[in-house]
């Protein structure tokens, strides 16, 4: 049993559940937020997401506890649940009709199918959190977000929340006293609960979902009818405005990679248009290459080999991926890497995937067909600040945890994986706001 932490008598009396959480931050919190309103100019995204964070924490500061409390328990299951009946039954794609124009509850719900009294309430909380406007009484029109509910990138994670994460987060609690609060995807062999547990290393969402431990969340989440599209289409819209690789001033891919390209050693001269130039490794559908060719071409040398699983590659648009030269290889990256000496390999979002071991199998994998002095390792992920990271990476990462047993990392667990434990050496971090896309440039020793 966890060592029950609890306050002494008297130290943490009832009124406090009334009062703001932090009054006194509240006048300068208000003054940099005005501040950076007045200065916000309709690019400006990384002004935008600092005013966002200070209302935020405005906000916050403002309410009590009692209503943090009642947002938390009252608010957020219930908001996201709806969201998916909204979009099960086509209430947001008929508010967006007519661009968005307001319409009356009765005809929401000759167009929807839902009765009338439970309609009227749903939409009263949609728009009691601010997802709808009510511009008269029984009368509702989208906002913005609404309106975005009727694309597939936005609304595509909703489902998976309800069916797949949601009981796992309702357990969560059960799992970790389970397990003492040491579970097994998070201890070392030092830890004295690790003997016991090794037999039995279950995610929470094994857990809650009843799974043998060799199920994973994907193998999963991929059995069940409409989760594998409303997956991409999520991780898609995850990816939208996010900061890439290949834009200006993020990686000089230039004098990086394209500037000692080689087309084979003196002893196998080979023609240059047939070395491999970059190996995207577990690349889904071939996202990264086409942005990347997009970015770069006619400047981009040699092949471009696009690899995961075969499964996941049957669905990459073939047509496009010839007009970028972009080749298909299914692969397993868990087996050896059959494109020796490539320039560089090329891994996006997987390795949050998967807990240190894994990584460090994958790794060694790529590792092994690598050319010392030459060839490089791309690591794209996000690198989380020890402090100061924003909700998203945190959010993020207990997530991963959730689902897979694995987690972000910080740029010292990414030492300790890559260096430490690889034997390959980081030469270079490269991160744009706050860690959220960065990438981590590695060698082989020579």
């Amino acid at each position: 049993m966890a060592t029950e932490a609890t306050a002494k008598a008297g130290e943490v009396g009832p009124s406090i559940a009334l009062e703001p959480n932090n009054a006194s931050a509240i006048p300068l919190l208000l003054g940099e937020l005005t501040e950076l309103i007045n200065g916000l100019s309709p690019n400006d995204q990384a002004r935008r997401l600092q005013a966002v964070a200070k209302a935020r924490d405005l906000t916050q500061s403002l309410q009590t506890p009692r209503e943090m409390m009642q947002r938390h328990l009252w608010t957020q299951h219930a908001t996201v649940s709806l969201i998916t009946v909204g979009m099960e039954c086509g209430l947001f794609g008929y508010l967006a009709t007519e661009g968005g124009s307001p319409k009356t509850v009765d005809q929401i719900a000759n167009a929807t199918g839902v009765e009338r009294s439970l309609l009227r309430r749903i939409l009263r909380h949609l728009t009691a959190v601010g997802h709808l406007v009510s511009t008269s009484p029984d009368m509702f029109a989208p906002t913005n977000f609404a309106r975005a509910l009727t694309l597939p990138t936005i609304y595509g994670g909703y489902p998976i929340q309800n069916q797949i994460v949601n009981p796992a987060w309702d357990k969560f609690p059960a799992y970790l006293a389970k397990y003492n609060y040491h579970p097994p995807s998070t201890s070392s062999p030092t830890d004295p609960c690790y003997t016991q547990q090794a037999q039995e290393v279950l995610t929470p969402v094994q857990f809650a979902h009843n799974l043998p431990p060799e199920q994973n969340f994907f193998e999963y989440a991929y059995s069940l009818p409409g989760v594998a599209v409303n997956f991409s289409n999520h991780m898609a819209g995850c990816r939208q405005g996010v900061a890439k690789w290949t834009d200006e001033g993020f990686y000089p891919l230039q004098e990086r990679l394209i500037d000692g390209f080689s087309s084979g050693s003196e002893e196998e001269p080979e023609d240059k248009d047939d070395a491999v130039f970059l190996v995207d490794i577990g690349g889904s559908t071939g996202h990264d290459l086409v942005s990347l060719v997009d970015a770069h071409h006619p400047n981009l040398p040699g092949r471009l080999i696009l690899q995961d699983l075969p499964e996941v590659v049957a669905g990459a648009d073939k047509a496009l991926l010839d007009e970028k030269r972009i080749e298909v290889m299914g692969y397993d990256f868990f087996t050896e890497q059959p494109v020796k000496e490539a320039r560089a390999y090329y891994i996006h979002g997987v390795l949050h995937d998967w807990p240190d071991d894994k990584v460090v199998e994958i790794l060694s994998g790529v590792k092994a067909a690598m050319k010392p002095g030459y060839s490089r390792l791309l690591v794209n992920e996000t690198v989380t600040p020890r402090e100061g990271a924003n909700w998203a990476l945190t959010s993020l990462d207990i997530n991963m945890f959730l689902f897979a047993g694995a987690k972000e990392r910080t740029e010292e667990d990414f030492l300790e994986l890559i260096e430490n434990r690889t034997g390959l050496k980081i030469l270079k971090t490269w991160s744009v706001v706050n860690g959220q896309e960065s990438l981590v440039e590695c060698e082989l020793p020579v």
